[in-house]
């Protein structure tokens, strides 16, 4: 990346071309245990996007194991559908926002 650049997460982008982050975390077990590099690796972006991820609420908060941060691919995926269903229910509530 280029300095001045910014990296976000498209999934829907991600999505439509099926190389993506949807294809990529599905795949996975639900308890498989996801480090940062692996993250890094499926979101193709470096650790400090994936910092502002979990800093913006883009990405549940990780634990630690040995020291490092850790998600499960279920954790995520539950964060991102709950994130669905909050946006659904405020577009319901709120229409004029979309």
């Amino acid at each position: 990346m280029n300095p001045g650049e910014t990296e976000n997460f498209d999934v829907a982008a991600e999505a439509e071309t099926g190389s993506g982050i949807i294809e990529k975390i599905g795949a996975l077990a639900p308890g498989a245990v996801i480090f940062k590099r692996g993250l890094q690796e499926i979101f193709n972006c470096c650790d400090k996007t994936i910092d502002r991820a979990v800093n913006n609420g883009e990405l549940p908060v990780p634990t630690k194991l040995r020291g490092k941060p850790v998600w499960t691919a279920g954790s995520i995926v539950r964060h991102i559908e709950k994130r669905m269903a909050d946006a659904a229910e405020n577009a319901a509530k709120n229409p004029e926002i979309i």
